[in-house]
């Protein structure tokens, strides 16, 4: 059975997205997101791309300590607003989490469409701080050598680790249709430990 749904969201629409994870607004960002297109772009466009977000700490942590460092303590806001359906909802992670035995970066997390305002509880000099680690990051998310560009063909399932990897969409012309799935971290790793 299939059926058509109506909603607002920017990734239901033809529009460009920038890279991002999902679901940064909820209490537990998914793990893994499943991605498949019955119908690619009919008119052109839609490619996907992806983006490491490991690499992009890395680089960060490298070129701009300072910012990294910012991004590992200041929380970003995040918040999805549904007013028809009374649906709010709102969480803050920083944009790297690192283990802080080792340093290692575990978590990712960045949604600029989803970012909520800043609380006011942050010292001016902290929101100024805050602002530029944010242009930075989002200037390392954008160069074209961080992208692997994925034109993604008909049927084809596409596992993205949801806290390391950021997917993105170029516009599309025409109609395109995606489904998509969501499994939590802990569920991923034991289907996963059950299988090996």
């Amino acid at each position: 059975e299939e059926w058509n749904i109506e909603h607002r969201d920017t990734a239901y629409i033809n529009v460009a997205l920038e890279a991002h994870t999902d679901g940064c607004y909820s209490a537990n960002p998914p793990g893994v997101q499943f991605f498949q297109i019955p119908l690619p772009a009919t008119v052109g466009g839609g490619e996907n791309f992806l983006v490491d977000g490991l690499a992009i700490a890395q680089s960060m942590r490298h070129h701009h300590p300072e910012h990294f460092e910012t991004l590992c303590r200041i929380p970003v806001p995040y918040q999805y607003l549904d007013a028809d359906q009374g649906l709010s909802l709102e969480a803050s992670y920083p944009v790297f989490r690192c283990d802080p035995a080792t340093g290692r970066l575990v978590e990712f997390h960045w949604n600029n469409a989803d970012r909520a305002p800043l609380p006011h509880l942050l010292h001016l000099s902290e929101q100024r701080q805050f602002l530029d680690a944010i242009k930075a990051l989002v200037a390392t998310i954008r160069k074209p050598e961080n992208s692997l560009i994925l034109p993604m063909k008909k049927d084809w399932l596409l596992a993205v680790n949801n806290w390391r990897v950021m997917h993105g969409r170029h516009e599309f012309h025409g109609e395109r249709r995606l489904m998509g799935a969501y499994v939590t971290r802990d569920t991923f790793d034991i289907c996963r430990s059950r299988l090996v």
